[in-house]
């Protein structure tokens, strides 16, 4: 299984996401539950989620979509348009 198959089971709707349904997604993709919760458990992981959440903090962000590009912080499912439009002066910088 890979982490865009995950990702793409996992979140087909929106609302808030929970472990119940990320372990039945994992189940359902062979993964074994336990040994998710076990690595998710691991202090390396909550280092990385903590400096995730700072980072969104400092930039403003509170949900997701969110995107970063330049110096620029787009908020929201904004469409491939406009992320086209914002990237192609971003890369000519």
């Amino acid at each position: 299984a890979t982490y865009p198959e995950f990702h793409k089971r996992r979140f087909p709707a929106p609302g808030l996401a929970n472990k119940v349904r990320a372990l039945a997604v994992a189940a359902e993709l062979g993964l074994v539950g336990a040994r998710l919760e076990v690595a998710a458990a691991r202090p390396k992981v909550d280092a990385v989620l903590d400096e995730s959440r700072k980072l969104a903090r400092a930039l403003g962000i509170r949900g997701t979509p969110s995107y970063v590009v330049g110096d620029n912080v787009l908020f929201g499912a904004v469409g491939v348009g406009t992320l086209r439009d914002r990237i192609t002066p971003a890369r000519q910088k």
